[in-house]
């Protein structure tokens, strides 16, 4: 397994919210969207900060940039890409197995989606666009969060959020 996995595991068992995270969800989110990304556990807000925070930060350093969803938009997006993971919250040791097993079954386990939570780790974009779409969000949005681990919807806002969730 990778440095990157152990560093992940080892981020995921420490996380741990801060005043500047605080700070930071308050900037972008209002007190609806607050109460979807609170459903989440504590790594997989952290996480999902990190990935916004990262948006952010290219945003900023790359200010030319036209994007077909406006910036504070996309960061947003980066704080919501993972609710789907609320249906079933995987721990950081479930994760991490299912981690091994995919890559020792070389993706079949993805057949066994029936498993409530193999469905949230292969499907949580899927799941996150069914929760978020009765919330009148645009359609561009909604397509980020459905798609942010396949190439189904592809465009500038798409790359920086997948190469911000890789490094993450």
């Amino acid at each position: 397994m990778s440095i990157y996995r152990v560093k992940q595991f080892l981020k995921a068992i420490t996380a741990k919210i801060s005043d500047d995270d605080i700070e930071f969800i308050n900037k972008y989110l209002d007190d609806n969207e607050k109460k979807i990304f609170n459903e989440l556990k504590v790594y997989d807000k952290k996480h999902c900060l990190n990935v916004a925070k990262e948006i952010e930060l290219y945003l900023n350093n790359n200010s030319e940039i036209k994007l077909s969803i406006g910036k504070n938009d996309l960061i947003k997006a980066g704080i919501l890409h993972d609710i789907g993971k609320t249906n079933r919250n995987l721990n950081p040791i479930e994760k991490s197995v299912l981690v091994i097993a995919d890559k020792i079954t070389k993706g079949k386990l993805r057949s066994y989606s029936n498993i409530k939570f193999i469905n949230v780790y292969y499907n949580h974009g899927e799941l996150g666009y069914e929760k978020l779409k009765k919330y009148n969000y645009d359609k561009d949005f909604l397509k980020l969060i459905k798609n942010h681990h396949n190439d189904k919807f592809n465009n500038d806002a798409m790359k920086i959020l997948k190469e911000s969730d890789d490094k993450n």
